[in-house]
């Protein structure tokens, strides 16, 4: 029973812990890729171990069939409640991108490091834009800039606040709207250290592990597989 009780204990903790556990991976220079699976490998760690403990041991003296019908459920019942928790989505693990090479004046609208550009009171650019600042507290020497479109003062402001003094925010011009063809947002680009084109852009959906793994590997911050 001891045992029984330290695996829940740990299930809960491990679920509760989700995105800390992630954060001290990229902490401790693992890939993106890898510090999202560790959190689930955990948790099902101490799913399996409840299964292993109800099985063997609380329902030794249960007949085959309901051993095995209360080990599917725990186990399943398990990994539902730890992925409603922290779902997986579609694009979660992307690295799904287009190249863009802009000219005249349009080339100096991105600075080398990686740029978001958000729609005012978007949510899923809030959402993105808090990942953005945990790996930039971890890796500082990224440049990260978020450029705000429709020239919202407000907004502006707004994601400044949010983005506190590592990101640079600034306005986004609108005539490069048609010339990019922005299905969505936020959408994502990376000019190289050196300036160099063409630029990487990714949809928000597109954007996901592998291509945080390709930007911190383009800025040569070493990471382990």
């Amino acid at each position: 029973m001891r045992n029984l009780l330290l695996s829940i204990v740990g299930l809960v903790v491990s679920i509760l812990l989700h995105k800390t556990i992630l954060a001290l991976g990229i902490q401790v220079k693992l890939s993106f890729t890898i510090s999202m699976i560790i959190p689930y490998v955990i948790e099902f760690f101490f799913i399996a171990s409840i299964t292993f403990q109800l099985y063997n041991k609380l329902l030794s003296e249960k007949n085959m069939l309901i051993r095995r019908l209360v080990g599917l459920t725990v186990l399943l019942g398990g990994c539902g409640i730890a992925f409603a928790a922290h779902p997986i989505y579609d694009g979660d693990f992307n690295h799904t991108y287009r190249e863009i090479t802009l000219k005249g004046n349009s080339e100096s609208t991105f600075k080398p490091g990686l740029t978001m550009v958000v729609l005012p009171g978007c949510p899923f650019c809030y959402e993105r834009l808090e990942e953005m600042k945990m790996i930039q507290n971890i890796h500082p020497d990224l440049p990260i800039y978020v450029l705000v479109i429709q020239q919202d003062t407000i907004s502006r402001n707004d994601y400044q606040e949010v983005a506190g003094e590592g990101i640079e925010v600034d306005f986004f011009p609108n005539a490069l709207i048609p010339t990019l063809q922005i299905q969505g947002y936020p959408s994502m680009y990376y000019m190289q250290k050196n300036g160099e084109q063409p630029i990487i852009n990714w949809s928000n959906q597109g954007f996901g592990s592998a291509a945080w793994d390709y930007v911190l590997k383009q800025n040569k911050i070493t990471l382990h597989h």
